[in-house]
């Protein structure tokens, strides 16, 4: 069949399926092929796409802190923070988002993100890598399954995953059957767990349904939209229609059918889809609504019951035994409204894990020991601590250093005392109580340190008013399985005062390491080093370097003037630019003591210098204390934001 392409672009390796060769055919060469022995099918590549309401409902989200961390009404309705609780987060699962890429600086995501693969490379200029998202779609996918839960901006489903991008789609939202089908194959070959595919076409593609056959023989679940055809019926795209993938409708926030949302036989499951806070290009937040929002919280959900003990297949057939009924037609929401909590607590036994930590200390005669309870389930508490033994006795002699109750995930450490000198001995964390669980067995020396990794700080890059990127080198493990790298950085001169600490990241060997540094204080000089944790040992770090960020972005708000009954001039002033050459201005106003859904947005323009701006806002009531802060945004989406400043509108005068 190669021979008889004019021009070959690939061929997808489908397993037992067969080879499907993707080229340019003449239509009489494609119309013989037909015949040809061991030729399944010759079929037109189709065209896929973002559901056209996947990007329809873009808002700015103007009463929105990035730095401080919300739930999104998502994942909130769909039980996730109970699971969380239960120390369910989807760590160790792998998430493939096979999409327009995924945002490699974005701080809620930068930290959860593996190997991902480019079928489309990224157009941008900015981008740091092939799979980097040139659209935004893909990141905000990204960002419902697993952002960090990092104390700021948005919370994922399924917070501890490891997401993989794996970018098919354009910049403009465009792509190809067989450049999916290539991503599904990859995702499934790297060992994913879980897909999300948030696209589609109104038309079959025997090449995606093929790969989907592919994943499911392979043991991952796929997970895509119905599609955004509604009010219809019979209008699924694929490959949600297919039988293979979990298809996923759409609902809104008072548990209705979203409109847009299409139904037909084939849904199986709805989760939310309207008004989704989450992820975008550019560290930014936005809110999408689509079946491309809905199938992220599903994929979420699956992940998390895989990290408790499922299959990937299980996993689907236990979401849809515990779906919520919401009263929808079956057509509509197949078995109902995605619930995490049922799904994960329903049929478990109660269950709780333990690992084995790292040597804090070691002196002559005793050691200080860590370990951490990973996960408790079913029961309200159970007792941690550490048994120790010397390596030349048995398990049996094992004696116990209890750290206390816990009835929450979280580590620990016990100090064990009255050691013999120079012995080595064996350690591992436990828990008992009504469930009970053994960590894997490690060992220290009295007396003696153990070996040590090491870790060299090598260069800060792309240092920005508030952000800056920093590389390390992990050149020794050892001898240890794996290390956890990362990065401590402070406020130059004032290290006990401000010293923070990037998320950290497990590497099984050496080589270099990256990390975006974010909510850094523009125009102030920090120092950094990068540090490596072993599972045994203290942490070591490397050496200390320095680098000072640029002037950032700064606004404050002015006396209100002209201030009446009904209308008042809201005042600002930018008083640094940064790095931007203009920016956009404007103020948000509200009504002292009401609440988020009360605060109104109005744009004053560009600027490109600093000086003052200002609108007049002709809404108010009479004899009312309002409050409103001035902010600057810039094209990339970073903005700042002043102090409130009040004033108070004169009584009506008849």
């Amino acid at each position: 069949m190669v021979q008889q392409s004019a021009a070959v672009e690939k061929t997808v390796d489908l397993g037992a399926l067969g080879d499907a060769v993707v080229g340019y055919f003449e239509s009489t060469t494609a119309s013989a092929l037909e015949g040809t022995a061991g030729v399944r099918y010759v079929e037109e590549d189709v065209d896929v796409e973002f559901p056209r309401s996947g990007v329809g409902t873009v808002e700015q989200q103007d009463g929105f802190d990035p730095l401080g961390q919300r739930m999104p009404w998502g994942c909130e309705r769909i039980g996730a923070s109970g699971v969380h609780g239960d120390g369910l987060t989807g760590k160790g699962i792998d998430v493939a988002v096979i999409d327009s890429g995924i945002d490699s600086d974005h701080p809620d995501l930068v930290s959860n993100l593996g190997d991902g693969y480019a079928v489309t490379p990224c157009g941008d200029d900015e981008c740091r890598y092939e799979w980097d998202d040139d659209h935004s779609h893909g990141t905000h996918c990204a960002g419902i399954v697993g952002a960090r839960d990092n104390a700021r901006g948005v919370l994922g489903v399924a917070p501890s995953v490891t997401l993989h991008a794996v970018k098919v789609m354009t910049a403009l939202g465009s792509g190809s059957g067989s450049d999916v089908a290539e991503g599904i194959v990859w995702a499934t070959d790297q060992g994913c767990d879980v897909a999300n595919i948030s696209l589609g076409s109104e038309s079959p593609s025997d090449i995606v349904h093929d790969a989907v056959k592919y994943a499911e023989r392979n043991g991952m679940l796929v997970v895509a939209p119905a599609g955004n055809e509604g009010p219809c019926s019979d209008c699924l795209h694929y490959p949600g229609a297919y039988p293979e993938t979990l298809c996923v409708g759409a609902t809104e926030p008072d548990d209705d059918l979203a409109d847009y949302s299409s139904v037909g036989d084939a849904v199986e499951i709805v989760a939310p889809g309207t008004d989704i806070l989450s992820t975008i290009v550019g560290g930014d937040y936005h809110e999408f609504s689509g079946t491309s929002m809905a199938t992220p919280h599903v994929v979420g959900a699956a992940a998390l019951l895989v990290e408790a003990g499922y299959t990937p297949a299980e996993a689907r057939a236990r979401l849809l035994e515990t779906a919520e009924d919401i009263a929808l037609d079956v057509d509509e929401s197949g078995a109902g409204l995605v619930d995490c909590a049922a799904a994960a607590k329903g049929s478990l036994e109660p269950t709780a894990a333990v690992e084995t930590g790292y040597v804090k200390s070691v002196g002559d005669t005793s050691a200080t020991v860590t370990g951490r309870l990973t996960r408790l389930l079913g029961t309200d508490s159970v007792t941690v601590g550490i048994e120790y033994w010397p390596s030349d006795a048995s398990a049996d002699a094992a004696s116990r250093e209890t750290a206390g109750s816990r009835s929450e995930t979280g580590r620990f450490e016990a100090t064990l005392s009255d050691l013999d000198r120079e012995l080595e001995y064996r350690y591992r964390a436990v828990c008992t109580g009504a469930v009970s669980a053994i960590g894997s067995t490690h060992r220290f020396t009295t007396g003696e340190d153990p070996p040590s990794v090491t870790v060299a700080t090598e260069s800060v890059s792309d240092v920005g008013a508030t952000t800056a990127s920093v590389t390390g080198n992990l050149t020794s493990l050892a001898g240890r399985d794996a290390v956890d790298v990362g990065f401590e950085y402070w406020i130059d001169g004032d290290r006990d005062a401000t010293r923070e600490l990037t998320d950290t990241v497990e590497r099984q060997e050496t080589g270099r390491f990256s990390r975006t540094i974010g909510n850094i204080d523009p125009e102030t000089t920090y120092t950094v080093r990068a540090l490596a944790a072993p599972a045994r040992g203290d942490a070591v770090f490397g050496d200390e370097t320095t680098f000072t960020t640029a002037d950032g972005l700064a606004v404050i708000a002015n006396a209100a003037d002209d201030v009446g009954p009904f209308g008042a001039t809201l005042r600002g002033e930018v008083t640094s630019l940064g790095p931007f050459d203009a920016v956009e201005t404007g103020f948000r106003y509200w009504e002292r003591g009401a609440g988020e859904s009360s605060v109104k947005n109005v744009e004053a323009g560009s600027v490109t210098a600093t000086g003052t701006f200002e609108t007049n806002v002709i809404d108010l009531q009479s004899g009312t204390e309002y409050l409103y802060v001035a902010y600057a945004r810039s094209d990339g989406g970073e903005t700042a934001t002043s102090e409130p400043v009040a004033f108070s509108t004169s009584g009506q005068d008849w």
